[in-house]
């Protein structure tokens, strides 16, 4: 169970502390759920639209790229794309 744990921590926990930080958790939450509901449109018509291509990849790509700017704005690491 520890060994499932460690491979996780990095997805939950603040890289430099190592305790458990909230909005990695969030933030995984929102990527796992857009992304399950765009595989499970995808599934069901066969086809997306390139409008929610677009959607998708703008949550995803602005989530990385906004906690990477509070990230270094307010003196911490990146907890997404290149910082973290």
């Amino acid at each position: 169970m520890k060994a499932w744990l460690k491979h996780l921590s990095p997805l939950i926990c603040d890289p430099a502390t190592g305790v458990l930080s909230p909005a990695k958790v969030w933030m995984n939450i929102v990527n796992l759920v857009v992304s399950y509901s765009f595989l499970a449109e995808t599934a069901t018509l066969g086809e997306v639209s390139s409008e929610k291509w677009l959607i998708y990849l703008a949550i995803v790509g602005a989530q990385s790229a906004v906690g990477d700017f509070i990230s270094l704005r307010y003196g911490g690491r990146g907890q997404g794309g290149r910082h973290g």
